[in-house]
């Protein structure tokens, strides 16, 4: 009897952080009202359709980072959430009014770029 070969640590985290992209993508395309009013705490909430596009995003990076998990997918999937998080630092710089908002979605996206580290260095682990 063959065993299916075993996927790495490095990659079963990759595609646990695309599944959870996938899963908020989803709520924030079904329910971008509510996703920015939980962003927003007790400071300005987004516009819905900023909620939008950033949904289709986390959609779409991880379908394809759960699609084919190898490592330029890994980090081309870690550099855009690393971008998004500085871009968030600088928007939670220059618009006080999203500060909330803008720091809580540097953190998910800084969070979701330490996931895919390990796949993107080419752990095996």
């Amino acid at each position: 009897m063959t065993r299916p070969p075993r996927r790495s640590a490095a990659r079963t985290t990759a595609c646990l952080r695309s599944a959870a992209g996938v899963a908020g993508g989803i709520a924030m395309l079904l329910r971008p009202d509510a996703v920015a009013a939980a962003a927003a705490g007790d400071g300005t909430r987004p516009r819905a359709e900023l909620i939008v596009v950033l949904g289709l995003r986390e959609l779409t990076q991880g379908l394809v980072i759960l699609r084919w998990p190898a490592r330029p997918i890994a980090t081309v999937g870690m550099a855009v959430d690393l971008l998004h998080g500085m871009s968030m630092l600088a928007a939670r710089r220059l618009t006080p009014t999203f500060r909330t908002a803008a720091t809580r979605s540097a953190v998910a996206a800084f969070a979701g770029a330490t996931a895919l580290l390990p796949a993107a260095m080419g752990g095996h682990g």
